[in-house]
């Protein structure tokens, strides 16, 4: 049996609609190809691309696009992703998607600590915003990465369901 999946991309601000109906279970498989389409397609699902981070000084020198993928019929799953266009080709170089541990470990910590483009500075703390620095190891200059924050309640993801899909 296959399970469906709608998308809808939501601005971070944005209020989901309510949910209608309990949302059925998704595939990974089907979860995968809806997210290749959201970052192989830039006409039909184009996002603001975010600038500016507090922590680094001045615009960020990479594509970074965030925001919501609504999983099941009603939507009732929002999936919080971080999109990072590769810096050397996007069009040809690999997409990765990257899955974090699990509940209780966003995929920002694979962003800041693992593969992504910015690390912190190590610094004795001060009392101020941390200091955000390029990382010259990002897997980035040769894919385009989207990290997810799976299953719902990780990260930024959430759910409006009275129990979320498995």
């Amino acid at each position: 049996m296959m399970s469906t999946i709608t998308l809808r991309i939501m601005n971070r601000a944005a209020a989901p609609a309510p949910p209608t109906s309990p949302s059925p279970s998704s595939s990974p498989l089907s979860l995968l190809l809806l997210l290749s389409s959201l970052a192989c397609s830039t006409s039909a699902f184009s996002r603001p691309a975010v600038t500016f981070l507090p922590g680094f000084q001045g615009p960020i020198p990479f594509h970074l696009e965030t925001g919501y993928v609504g999983v099941g019929e009603s939507e009732g799953v929002q999936l919080f992703y971080y999109f990072l266009k590769s810096n050397r080709n996007p069009k040809q170089d690999p997409l990765i998607l990257w899955l974090t541990g699990g509940h209780g470990c966003s995929a920002l910590s694979a962003l800041l600590f693992e593969i992504g483009p910015l690390r912190f500075r190590m610094e004795e703390y001060n009392g101020t915003l941390p200091t955000l620095v390029l990382n010259p190891d990002s897997w980035t200059k040769v894919s385009s990465i989207i990290f997810l924050d799976l299953p719902a309640l990780t990260g930024f993801s959430y759910t409006t369901l009275p129990v979320a899909p498995q």
